[in-house]
C-alpha cells in the first residue's frame, strides 16, 4: 500500500513539472503577441491604465488570466 501511495506522488509530481505554468503561457503569448523579447519585456513593465497604474508583470503574479485577455485584444487588435 505504501508503493502505491510512492507511485501516485511520483506521477503527481512528474505531471506538475511537465506542464507549463500558466505564467510562463501568458509570457510565451506575449512574445508571440509582440514579436520579440524586447518588445515583450517593455509592454510587461509599463504602467497601465487597464491594471489600475500597475504594469502587466506585477499583475501577472497574481492574476495571470486577466494579462493573457488583454494580450488576446491586442492580437485582434482591440485596444481599451
Amino acid at each position: 500500500m505504501s508503493q502505491a501511495t510512492d507511485n501516485d506522488s511520483a506521477r503527481a509530481t512528474t505531471g506538475t513539472l511537465a506542464l507549463p505554468s500558466l505564467v510562463d503561457k501568458v509570457r510565451a503569448h506575449a512574445l508571440d503577441t509582440f514579436g520579440d523579447e524586447w518588445k515583450a519585456t517593455h509592454w510587461f513593465n509599463r504602467p497601465s491604465q487597464l491594471f489600475g497604474g500597475k504594469t502587466p508583470a506585477e499583475v501577472l503574479e497574481t492574476d495571470p488570466e486577466s494579462v493573457d485577455v488583454e494580450l488576446g485584444r491586442i492580437d485582434h487588435g482591440i485596444f481599451a
